[in-house]
């Protein structure tokens, strides 16, 4: 689930979620890892959890 994918618990505050997405797109964001098809579905499922939560 969304919690999950961000490393998060279900409960975690705004604050925890914003910081959980932030750390993630940084290290999965397609211009850091250029080439990498798997880093790019990462990025957007990284932001697509941030969405639900």
């Amino acid at each position: 689930d969304a919690a999950d994918i961000l490393g998060i618990r279900e409960d975690a505050s705004v604050r925890a979620i914003k910081m959980a997405y932030r750390k993630l797109a940084i290290k999965w964001h397609p211009d850091k890892n250029p080439g990498d098809e798997d880093a790019t579905a990462m990025f957007q499922m990284i932001g697509n959890a941030y969405e639900t939560l």
